[in-house]
């Protein structure tokens, strides 16, 4: 155990020794997902405020001073909110599924007496049923809801400004969709901790171990106390524990963005296994070379597509034929679509789980048998 324990510091010490590994592997993965979120988080807000779409449902017919008042404002709405619009519907729509299928923001109902008010002005007599808004639970819907509040409030404003002590009382329905927001930062942290995973298991650790061949440093360990699989372990340890520390930055870095569910056991624990999974696909590749040239070049291929195809970036279903064959045997692809099925709380697909055990098992199998090889032939 304490061969072990000295190994692992030696390599981990000689890992910390190389600047590219300690900036690509601990720093780069914290700042690109700092910067998704920052940028692109930003942009996905600012397109979910541009336009504003209101549907509007009259139980019955506006008239008199009611119709003039809510013309009036509807109008002025559109004026200064070009962008927007309001549209009238029929009033036999279902407004909970218009609102489910996302086709407006928000529907204003008025009630079959809204025409009542009229009478309440010359009166106050009369009685109006609640004003009802419909809307759904994401950021752009309640926004459009706020706004119409406010816009009612002037309506309320300008009725008592005419010495009618009259509310006109709104009340609000909060539609449940199926898709009900979009969080861009929840999007990206899941291919961060992938490509985290991808760095150590596709870029260090094969150009480590295959550093250790080319210079006959697994030769001289022979002649050493160390026994083959101390040194496959420390190597192993010494690599997984500059991991566990990007790790630590980039769950800081989610943490403070609001990122939620990360810390949940299961998530952590699908995190553990697709680690093993990618552990394992990088010893396969660590398993066909012995000149670091080759395998460096090869690595920064394999890694870069590896990455870019998985759908870290952007969705990758509809790619063209040419390139989809290696959407579908990438391990990446459903490790990604896994985290992120856990995030969004959505059933884990078997291919999440299976396809990266059977690049595990694939990788385990071919590497002992290389590794066994290459201890007998050393």
């Amino acid at each position: 155990m304490n061969k072990i324990i000295n190994l692992t510091k030696t390599l981990t010490k000689n890992l910390f020794r190389q600047p590219d590994i300690v900036f690509f592997t601990l720093i780069f993965p914290s700042l690109l997902l700092m910067f998704f979120i920052y940028v692109f988080g930003g942009l996905y807000e600012a397109e979910s405020n541009i336009q504003v779409t209101v549907g509007v449902v009259y139980r019955e017919e506006l008239n008199g001073f009611t119709e003039q008042i809510f013309d009036n404002v509807f109008s002025e709405f559109k004026k200064n909110m070009s962008s927007s619009k309001i549209e009238i519907l029929d009033s036999g729509e279902n407004i909970e599924q218009i609102i489910k299928d996302g086709d407006y923001d928000i529907i204003i109902e008025f009630p079959a007496n809204i025409n009542n008010l009229n009478l309440k002005m010359m009166t106050g007599l009369s009685e109006v049923d609640k004003i009802k808004f419909y809307h759904s639970p994401n950021s752009q819907s309640i926004l459009s809801r706020d706004i119409m509040s406010s816009v009612f409030e002037q309506i309320n404003l300008m009725i008592n400004a005419q010495g009618k002590d009259i509310d006109l009382v709104t009340q609000y329905k909060n539609i449940s969709t199926e898709n009900d927001d979009f969080d861009y930062n929840q999007f990206i942290f899941p291919g961060i901790i992938v490509m985290s995973i991808f760095t150590v298991s596709i870029f260090n650790l094969p150009i480590a171990y295959v550093s250790d061949i080319e210079t006959k440093i697994i030769k001289r360990i022979k002649s050493t106390p160390v026994k083959g699989y101390q040194y496959f372990l420390s190597l192993l340890i010494s690599n997984l524990f500059i991991l566990l520390l990007s790790f630590i930055i980039i769950y800081v870095v989610g943490y403070y963005n609001g990122i939620e569910n990360i810390f949940n056991i299961n998530f952590m624990m699908l995190i553990i296994y697709y680690l093993i999974c990618g552990i394992s696909f990088g010893l396969l590749i660590a398993s066909f070379f012995k000149k670091i040239a080759s395998v460096s070049v090869f690595t920064n291929i394999i890694y870069f597509l590896t990455i870019f195809l998985s759908g870290l970036y952007f969705p990758v279903k509809d790619v063209p034929w040419a390139i989809r064959w290696f959407v579908y045997f990438n391990p990446g692809t459903y490790m990604v679509d896994g985290l992120r099925n856990f995030l969004d709380n959505n059933m884990i697909d078997l291919n999440q789980i299976v396809i990266p055990l059977i690049w595990a098992i694939l990788g385990v199998t071919i590497f002992s048998v290389s590794y066994r090889r290459l201890i007998k032939d050393e």
